[in-house]
């Protein structure tokens, strides 16, 4: 440096990957970073489960929220619903997408 003096250089870097957690790029201190991922106000990230209000067993018969509660073992309706999902909350239509992992993703 020009006069004897300390320079000190900071660098910053970022990768663009799938995660279960948001990353807000407006605080990134790249400026030209800031704003690069965007959320849907209408979508939480990460994995969730949840059971379905009506559950029909065969031909006509619906099982009860207590019978419900009482199912274990389920299996992954992954391979039922196709390569995509649509979801449409709040007016915010999404379409989620399968990769390789079995998860979905939007975007």
């Amino acid at each position: 440096k020009l006069g004897g003096g300390k320079e000190t250089i900071t660098t910053y870097s970022y990768t663009e990957e799938w995660s279960s957690h948001w990353y807000d790029s407006s605080g990134y201190a790249d400026k030209s970073k800031q704003g690069m991922n965007r959320k849907p106000s209408s979508l939480d990230v990460g994995t969730q489960e949840a059971l379905c209000d009506k559950v029909e067993y065969g031909l006509g018969f619906v099982l009860s929220k207590s019978l419900v509660d009482m199912c274990k073992g389920y299996i992954p309706a992954t391979n039922l619903l196709g390569e995509s999902v649509k979801f449409d909350g709040k007016g915010d239509a999404m379409v989620f997408r399968k990769t390789s992992d079995e998860f979905f993703y939007y975007g």
